[in-house]
């Protein structure tokens, strides 16, 4: 008999973090539209969120090698401190200078939290169920990032922004008070010294993890395209609320991650991978000739269902071709990657888009043959599994 994740009470204080983490920081992000406007155009939207993916970018150099040096709590106490303080700096922004600004600093918690979770879990759970146990993590991540977006746009639609920041600042300060509780799991972590944050101190990347930095870098243009092209896009299409779109897209990934993190575990990883990337290419497409209601629901299903195949599966392959003593370090190499294919997948698509709603089909295309890109480079790569 399996025994439940959920008997362990620090598997749940991580997952019940990290969602309220996730909707900390997306509660703003279907509205973040709408909000420029009162700075400028809607052509900065691009800018906006590549500035945020560019923290998250930035960090992930320092990161990985810290949780494994201090140990995973501190770094995700850094990362979730970060994104409760913004929250509330939102309210104060007057300027589009400033946001971009905020957006770079917000980026950071992004940077930092999912890098000491991820390895927290692989400390506490065994091998061979890694997989799914980082399936069940997907599971809150994606619960948090579809309750944020859905819950930012009734409180920004009924209220007002003001108030969806202060409410997106106090889903982070739960998600530091959770992750307080939790002990450290590094064995014998060491005590914080200024020269760790030093470029020379220490490796920045993990060589072993190149090969599934490439692959999500790839993969992950398209979470980008969608991130910023499409709130306005579904917004014509008939959704009242913006989040709506992002709701759906993350709910079938839940769905199918009850399945693909066990699969992980038994199946050739590569494989696998694969699989779910070219769910994500055929749901691009039919983005790209969507034309109603109905279509561009049913390829925010698909979408979801590829999310939920290929994150817990990246992960798990990533463990795999860790050094050991270096788990967190080649887990920050492949999330360098994750926040590399976002930043370029929202800056390319946000000055093909430039505000222009009729340019949203061909950055869909684009994502497309992206992504196709990613399953064609995974061709001989070795699961490890």
């Amino acid at each position: 008999m399996r025994k439940s994740f959920f008997r362990d009470k620090y598997f749940n204080l991580l997952f019940f973090s990290s969602i309220f983490f996730m909707m900390s920081f997306t509660t703003p992000l279907a509205e973040l539209t709408d909000y420029i406007e009162l700075f400028s155009s809607k052509s900065w939207i691009g800018v906006v969120i590549a500035m945020f993916t560019a923290g998250a970018l930035l960090s992930r150099f320092f990161s990985g090698r810290m949780a494994d040096r201090i140990g995973r709590v501190p770094v995700m106490m850094i990362g979730t401190l970060v994104t409760a303080i913004s929250g509330c700096l939102y309210v104060f922004t007057t300027t589009m200078g400033l946001l971009l600004l905020l957006r770079f600093f917000h980026g950071l918690s992004t940077g930092w939290r999912p890098v000491g979770t991820t390895a927290y879990l692989s400390d506490i759970i065994p091998t061979n169920r890694r997989g799914e146990a980082l399936g069940f993590l997907g599971i809150a991540g994606s619960t948090g990032s579809a309750i944020g977006p859905w819950v930012g746009s009734i409180i920004k639609e009924e209220y007002s922004f003001e108030l969806m920041f202060v409410v997106a600042s106090l889903f982070g300060v739960v998600a530091l008070l959770l992750t307080a509780l939790l002990p450290e799991s590094l064995e014998n972590p060491e005590k914080f010294k200024w020269k760790f944050l030093k470029l020379s101190d220490g490796d920045l990347v993990a060589k072993s993890a190149y090969p599934a930095l490439i692959a999500i870098t790839l993969d992950t243009y398209s979470f980008g395209t969608i991130l910023t092209v499409s709130p306005d896009f579904v917004s014509e299409l008939g959704y009242s609320y913006k989040g709506g779109f992002l709701l759906v897209v993350v709910l079938s990934s839940i769905v199918s991650r009850f399945f693909s993190g066990r699969a992980a575990d038994k199946m050739n990883k590569v494989k696998l991978l694969q699989a779910g990337i070219l769910l994500s290419v055929l749901s691009l497409v039919l983005m790209g000739f969507s034309h109603s209601f109905e279509m561009i629901t049913l390829a925010g299903v698909i979408y979801g269902i590829s999310i939920g195949v290929t994150r817990p599966t990246i992960f798990a392959w990533t463990a795999d071709l860790a050094v050991k003593g270096k788990l967190a370090l080649a887990l920050s190499t492949m999330l360098i990657g994750l926040e590399l294919g976002i930043f370029l997948g929202a800056f390319v698509s946000g000055l093909i888009f430039n505000g222009d709603i009729s340019q949203i089909y061909l950055s869909y295309w684009i994502a497309a043959g992206v992504s196709l890109s990613a399953a064609v480079y995974l061709r001989g790569k070795r699961s490890l599994a």
